[in-house]
């Protein structure tokens, strides 16, 4: 068993899968006795930085104990070296270094505070330098358009896994709407970027896309009564054979253009050289690095972001499909106190969203007597309750549930810290009738509007007090919520708009 008294002896020998396992089993422990132990945070921190600037050791074993203390404590500084080492290595392919980014770009997802403008600069080039060893290594040419398939459009996603998965949800929406509204043959190509260890370094807790193997071949997908023709080649394009089957996928098929939903992708970077590819990002109020066409962005973009961007950028509001409500609930089925003002948390990463500062804040909140109810994935809840009995006393986690539609009408307001991910979320808050506070950043902010933003918690928690102690006030921003999501939910009009834009653009060719 790997201790500090012995860890100086293993990370000078040999790098073994056994030795990897020991490390890892020791990065375990200190998680643990982080979570459990809060004073000795700050030690085993100490501990960790001086193992890694004062001790000699293998180049591996050293990223992998800073990629277990960029995710111990999430600091600008880890995660700018831990990039800045692994694109120094000379032994890492580019095609190593593309799964490095997909595993910073997890990192930044549940802590976005992160991502700097020196971090941001960092992934572009090593972004660039995988692009250009993929294009060298991939043959490729603009198929012209008079050659392409009349109709066929292909929507693209990095893995398609069914629409309970957001991103792929939001691919068959524009499935749905390419199929239904516009005549066109669509079919839905599930890319499988990122979802393999192919490639991969040792690094703690390594991340990986899900895939589904069942969507292989040719297959179909029944959504609202269209039936969508899928696409999953066996190999994913998750090395160079793969990108380069699915580049040959689309040059045999010709489709007319390519929508691809998600977030920076070689993939869709690859099938933008064979036909004009339109980027959609699943977090929309982020900016792409794409080198697509085509990029449709749901918020406004800064003259110094054009700047920086190859594509055309086309700016229409984020909108969505609402799930419709499976079932009426009420507080005491759901064991939540019937006379006090609730504030709904919601989330797939709650343990990252939910901080201390946003504790420290909504705590005076509670004190006044709001309740809070989290929806979504929470694993520390019950930890985190330990460490504050107030909350244990003063909350609900419902957990992941299926009908957050069905859940959101019997609680009062709709509360989002700092996060990046959401959006969907404050759209179903407003089709439940009931209005919403957001820190002003992110996809909540961005879905929501400004009329339900916020700069500070401070301020969230003098607008919670305005929703409480003001029914005048509450009913006017129930109205405005109602108003926001006419627009939210007007798939039709704004997303067929910015097709028709990018098919007009003399860039469509």
């Amino acid at each position: 068993m790997i201790t500090w008294e012995n860890i100086n002896k293993l990370i000078v020998s040999d790098e073994t899968v056994e030795n990897y396992r020991q490390l890892e089993q020791f990065c375990e422990n200190l998680s643990d006795q982080i979570e459990t132990d809060k004073q000795m945070a700050g030690e085993i921190e100490k501990r960790c930085v001086h193992l890694l600037t004062k001790e000699t050791m293998y180049d591996g074993y050293f990223i992998f104990l800073l990629s277990f203390l960029i995710k111990a404590f999430p600091k600008e500084v880890y995660i700018e070296l831990f990039l800045e080492v692994a694109e120094s290595q000379p032994e890492y392919t580019p095609m190593n270094k593309k799964f490095i980014l997909h595993q910073v770009k997890n990192l930044l997802i549940n802590y976005p505070g992160l991502e700097t403008e020196h971090v941001r600069k960092q992934i572009a080039e090593m972004e660039e330098s995988v692009r250009s060893y993929l294009e060298k290594e991939i043959a490729a040419e603009r198929i012209p358009r008079e050659q392409r398939t009349d109709n066929l459009v292909f929507v693209m996603v990095a893995g398609f896994l069914g629409e309970n998965h957001p991103v792929s949800r939001s691919a068959l929406e524009r499935c749905y709407l390419l199929q239904k509204k516009m005549g066109k043959r669509v079919r839905l190509i599930s890319a499988g970027e990122s979802c393999t260890m192919q490639d991969a370094v040792p690094v703690y807790h390594s991340q990986v896309r899900n895939r589904a193997e069942a969507y292989n071949g040719q297959s179909s997908y029944n959504y609202l009564g269209e039936e969508i023709a899928c696409y999953q080649s066996a190999l994913p394009a998750d090395s160079l054979d793969g990108f380069r089957e699915l580049a040959g996928y689309i040059a045999k098929e010709k489709p007319e253009y390519i929508i691809y939903v998600g977030e920076q992708s070689f993939a869709a970077d690859m099938a933008n050289r064979i036909c004009p590819v339109i980027a959609i990002s699943s977090t929309f109020s982020a900016i792409q690095n794409t080198k697509t066409e085509f990029l449709m962005t749901g918020r406004k973009v800064s003259e110094q972001e054009r700047k920086k961007l190859y594509p055309h950028v086309i700016e229409i509001p984020f909108t969505f499909q609402l799930k419709e409500q499976k079932q009426t609930y009420t507080r005491s089925m759901l064991q939540i106190p019937e006379r006090r003002f609730t504030l709904a948390v919601v989330g797939m990463r709650l343990d990252a969203d939910v901080t201390e500062q946003f504790l420290e804040n909504i705590k005076t909140e509670v004190e006044r007597g709001c309740y809070l109810v989290f929806i979504g994935r929470y694993e520390k809840y019950q930890l985190v309750c330990q460490a504050h009995p107030w909350l244990a006393d003063n909350s609900t986690c419902l957990g992941v549930i299926d009908d957050v539609a069905g859940v959101l009408p019997v609680l009062d307001l709709y509360v989002n810290p700092f996060r990046l991910g959401g959006g969907y979320s404050v759209a179903e808050a407003f089709g439940a009738g009931i209005p919403a506070v957001s820190i002003d950043y992110g996809d909540v902010a961005t879905a929501a509007g400004k009329d339900f933003c916020v700069e500070t918690y401070e301020q969230m928690n003098q607008m919670i007090e305005r929703y409480r102690m003001e029914p005048e006030f509450y009913a006017g921003m129930k109205e405005k919520a109602r108003e926001r999501l006419t627009a939210l939910t007007d798939e039709g009009g704004a997303f067929l708009s910015g097709i028709e834009t990018a098919l007009d653009s003399p860039r469509f060719y």
